[in-house]
């Protein structure tokens, strides 16, 4: 008799979670969840946006060092806007000319998004044209015969070039003018200070 109240007693002083500690609980797992989740999705934002940026300062920088590339009345925007680029980044671009015509100033702008969040990168490029001044052509006179030298190896020789062409000579590459006078001795006459003159 003495036993089963003694077991009714523990029976009865077995207490189960009150309503209150259930939805506290709840509570706590709901915000704990709600943490995570926040600290997950800013995470992932901030991957795409670093993705998504470095994709579109890829384009930008592609249209610059197309700039570089091409000559000053080649850079149009038909020609710059040809470049392949991922759907989701729209390219724009504008080209200022100066009144004088010697200077391009080119703003590149992508736009794309992160989210719902409008996001773009800008560039500023600068062209101008390059003014050369050519050279005259050697002035050829009477007892003066037009010569090139001709690399053999390491030896070479010279040649009688025609004095109507051009191709015994280029400034551009530093293949100098030379001439022969007529008693044989060979002079170099149009050297690279002389031709700014």
């Amino acid at each position: 008799m003495l036993k089963n109240k003694k077991n009714n007693f523990f029976i009865n002083n077995k207490k189960g979670f009150t309503t209150a500690e259930l939805v506290i609980a709840i509570v706590i797992m709901i915000i704990f969840v709600t943490v995570i989740s926040t600290i997950f999705i800013n995470i992932y934002i901030s991957f795409m946006e670093s993705k998504r940026y470095s994709a579109a300062m890829m384009y930008a920088t592609q249209l610059a060092e197309k700039v570089d590339k091409l000559s000053y009345e080649e850079v149009t925007e038909e020609n710059l806007l040809n470049i392949e680029h991922e759907n989701g980044y729209d390219i724009q671009l504008t080209i200022e000319t100066n009144t004088e015509n010697t200077l391009k100033k080119i703003h590149i702008k992508i736009n794309y998004y992160v989210g719902s969040n409008l996001k773009n990168v800008e560039l500023e490029k600068t062209k101008t044209r390059n003014y050369y001044i050519i050279p005259n052509a050697p002035n050829v006179k009477e007892g003066m015969v037009p010569v090139r030298f001709v690399e053999d190896g390491q030896d070479g020789y010279w040649v009688i070039a025609s004095s109507n062409s051009t191709n015994w000579y280029n400034y551009y590459t530093n293949n100098w003018a030379n001439i022969m006078l007529l008693d044989g001795l060979t002079i170099r006459k149009w050297s690279k200070s002389n031709r700014r003159k």
